[in-house]
């Protein structure tokens, strides 16, 4: 009986491993339907938001590329979650209907988006291509 304890014990352990990482709480912050005019459309530097859910797996699995990209460009770029089962109506009036999706915005406008999982190389060189465009762009009046 005790040899089936641990061969089960052993089981649970090994298959919840990967599991133990998503319980660290994220330092990105959320935005809401409350908060997104404030947190998005007034930042004067370029935003990216992050729809995502709980049940996603690739969101879970996107989520430590985010981080990093946070912790790397938070002085340059704000970063934000939306909920996408708390926040609904928001996914509704910005047309979002694939998770994970990422939405860059400048200056109060959408510009781009990305949908889909990327890894850390392919999503960091896709938002630098993107501010770069921003920054070519000439200053309209």
């Amino acid at each position: 009986m005790a040899k089936i304890f641990i061969v089960i014990l052993a089981a649970v352990l090994f298959v919840s491993a990967p599991f133990a990482a998503r319980a660290e709480e994220s330092v990105i912050a959320h935005t809401t339907s409350q908060s997104f005019v404030q947190d998005v459309i007034s930042s004067q530097k370029p935003v990216l938001l992050q729809f995502d859910a709980s049940w996603c797996p690739f969101c879970r699995k996107f989520q430590p590329v985010l981080q990093r990209f946070h912790e790397k460009y938070k002085d340059s770029v704000d970063v934000y979650k939306i909920d996408a089962d708390a926040e609904g109506d928001l996914m509704i009036r910005l047309d979002v209907g694939t998770l994970p999706t990422v939405v860059l915005y400048y200056k109060g406008k959408e510009v781009t988006r990305r949908l889909g999982f990327a890894d850390d190389e392919k999503f960091s060189n896709w938002v630098a291509e993107q501010i770069g465009k921003l920054a070519q762009e000439p200053a309209k009046p």
